[in-house]
């Protein structure tokens, strides 16, 4: 039998060479297994019970757990958990893991909103249904349909939204785009459609982490030729759902502001477009109002 620092220690070590994070890989790994197999575990409990042993099928399951990571599968796909927006979020493998860059744009949502009552969201893209749930969540009297092509996003979406009580409010729905919103005669329905889309160009989804590229799906990272096909796509439909000075708002890669900008300024459907950037001084969102 192994002890809990023995166990880490090792765990460590294996990932040194392929995780920026070894230490934090490992105790999340570790805290996942230790609850998979019923017992309690946390940072804390690790640090004052170090020298407790572990039996050895649980340790057995941990190093296969590490094996995994070492080979490039992201953390969150093996705990299944990802934290956004304060909220513990299901991921699994099939589905885009949400990440801190796109709280950006639901905390846009929530500020151009606060005004609002009884606001009306479209989350196109919705993926694990992070931007649906998050908005759902802080803006209590929300009303949210969350859009996806991919029936594993749907599965997750519905998980995530059941964990956190906020299936009554949020419609989850199986469509290409606007197709499914088509046929259900929403025109001029939303105050705002928001939407992290596919985003980038096909060319460079060889250039991204083997944890991006050879692990999350590509159907929710390629934006085509020049990552703006899904911007082109919603652009060109959207303000048949807004209603008047309705909220189009999306997350961009950090060199597609003036792209997208120019898009929705070429729709001749919106005013007042907008750039945010995100912590690091890149620009993350762009949004702009419906004006006839």
């Amino acid at each position: 039998m192994h002890t809990i620092n023995q166990l880490l220690k090792n765990a460590v070590k294996i990932l040194k060479a392929s995780s920026e994070t070894p230490v934090l890989d490992a105790e999340l790994i570790f805290i996942y297994t230790m609850h998979k197999h019923g017992y309690e575990m946390n940072k804390i409990k690790i640090i004052t019970n170090g020298g407790n042993h572990i039996p050895d099928e649980v340790a057995d399951y941990f190093i296969k757990q590490i094996n995994k990571r070492e080979m490039g599968t992201p953390v969150q796909y093996i705990t299944n958990v990802q934290e956004f927006m304060g909220l513990e979020l299901y991921v699994e493998e099939g589905v885009l893991i949400p990440r801190a860059d796109t709280e950006i744009i639901v905390e846009k949502v929530i500020e151009l909103c606060k005004k609002k009552e009884k606001v009306h969201v479209l989350d196109m893209c919705t993926g694990s249904g992070a931007i649906a749930a998050s908005i759902a969540y802080y803006i209590p009297d929300s009303k949210i349909i969350a859009v996806d092509i991919s029936q594993k996003a749907i599965e997750c979406s519905n998980i995530n939204l059941e964990r956190h009580k906020l299936s009554e409010r949020v419609a989850v729905i199986n469509s290409n785009l606007f197709e499914a919103i088509g046929s259900m005669k929403l025109n001029n329905s939303f105050d705002v459609i928001v939407s992290n889309p596919p985003y980038i160009s096909t060319e460079d989804i060889n250039k991204l982490a083997v944890n991006v590229k050879d692990y999350e799906p590509i159907l929710a990272l390629d934006g085509g030729n020049d990552g703006l096909n899904f911007y082109k796509a919603i652009i060109r439909e959207a303000h048949n759902f807004l209603k008047q000075n309705g909220i189009l708002c999306f997350e961009i890669g950090y060199n597609q502001g003036e792209s997208v900008i120019e898009l929705m300024k070429q729709s001749g459907y919106y005013t007042n477009i907008n750039i945010q950037k995100d912590l690091a001084g890149l620009d993350r969102c762009v949004f702009g109002f419906r004006y006839r």
